[in-house]
């Protein structure tokens, strides 16, 4: 078998031989196994080949033998904020602006993750149809009436889809019931009676701030976090 060193690795990986930088972190890691360049390399690879889970470990070996290794730190937030672990990604990014927050490739990365994070674009078209006979009626206070929603967006965060191509779309249908819950099947209205009560009326209040998809996941990916105690 050829020795190759770990610049053979890097010059492989340049040109998308990614089985050459492989056997070349192979051999540095036989060598050496706290050669903090060849985890590095084993992360590109890894990165290369949508190997997320080797890369994000072979990272944090970075990190864990050099603390101050910028790059690493970048990547690691890049590879949280696309599985949706928000605060990992901000505690990898403080990391990054610590250590070396002029370096060309960190900045770069760290305005990919800074993007992922903040970018929302999404639509919302709502249609409501009455009779014009309703409409016209005076003496209504309440008119009966069907509607649509339809709304594109970006995936939602428990989906931990990043930001791999595609997007979501909803489309629903309503009808007004004028009698309220009576106008529900005996079935539905029971099951709606034991399981969500809360929706049995309508609020009195407003709930501030409001809590949205976004919102409230991240409080589920803060909790994770800090539980499995993650970079």
């Amino acid at each position: 078998m050829t020795e190759l060193s770990l610049a053979d690795g890097f010059a492989a990986l340049n040109r998308g031989d990614l089985a050459a930088a492989g056997e070349a972190c192979k051999q540095a890691l036989a060598a050496n196994q706290k050669h903090v360049p060849a985890h590095f390399l084993v992360g590109l690879v890894a990165l290369e080949g949508k190997q997320r889970q080797v890369a994000h470990e072979a990272f944090k070996s970075v990190i864990t033998l050099d603390r101050d290794h910028a790059a690493a730190w970048a990547h690691l937030a890049k590879l949280n904020v696309g599985e949706g672990r928000i605060a990992a990604a901000e505690s990898a990014l403080r990391e990054v602006r610590r250590i070396q927050p002029s370096d060309p490739m960190v900045i770069e990365l760290t305005g990919t993750v800074l993007n992922s994070l903040g970018e929302y674009e999404a639509a919302e078209l709502f249609n409501s149809f009455v009779t014009k006979a309703d409409l016209a009626d005076t003496t209504k206070t309440s008119l009966p009436e069907v509607g649509t929603w339809s709304r594109t967006g970006p995936w939602l965060p428990w989906m931990e889809m990043a930001d791999r191509p595609g997007y979501l779309l909803y489309h629903g249908r309503s009808v007004k019931l004028m009698n309220g819950l009576d106008d529900l099947r005996p079935e539905l209205r029971a099951h709606i009676e034991t399981h969500y009560p809360t929706y049995t009326g309508a609020p009195d209040t407003f709930e501030s701030p409001n809590d949205t998809s976004w919102t409230y996941f991240k409080k589920v990916l803060d909790a994770r976090a800090a539980a499995e105690g993650e970079s």
